[in-house]
């Protein structure tokens, strides 16, 4: 989940076209994000890349943006996991499929999956997009 904070107190230039502009922006940076971290995120089924949401809060002084996975499996695939054992829970067997044949175990010792850090790579993304936006408008 990546969650930007915007601050601007007593700001009140022009304040009505300020407004409008600065949530205009950050309703791009939303659309942005959110596009930035669907094209990071792995995709063996799409379901990963679907649940990826976003939603904006925009205030008289701040605006949050949070965009982030929201299936229950997004954090394993984000840290990874550690070997581990899987023993069926309703069941006396696991039941699953291996080379095309059908195969019964009381437990599998799992090896573990390596971090894919999506959501991380999606934040620096972002940030060295605004790190650029900021350096434009400085400059303009």
């Amino acid at each position: 989940m990546i969650r930007l904070n915007y601050s601007m107190p007593n700001l009140n230039v022009k304040k009505i076209s300020f407004e409008q502009a600065f949530s205009r922006y950050v309703q791009e940076l939303m659309h942005f994000t959110r596009d930035v971290m669907e094209h990071e995120a792995p995709s063996r089924t799409g379901r990963l890349r679907r649940s990826i949401q976003a939603s904006i809060k925009i205030g008289k002084e701040y605006a949050e943006i949070v965009v982030g996975p929201t299936v229950s499996y997004a954090m394993f695939v984000e840290f990874g996991t550690r070997p581990h054992i899987i023993r069926p829970v309703y069941a006396r067997y696991l039941r699953f499929e291996v080379a095309g044949r059908i195969v019964f175990a009381r437990e599998v010792h799992h090896p573990g999956t390596r971090p894919n850090p999506f959501v991380r790579r999606t934040a620096e993304i972002v940030r060295q997009k605004l790190r650029e936006g900021i350096k434009m408008e400085v400059s303009a």
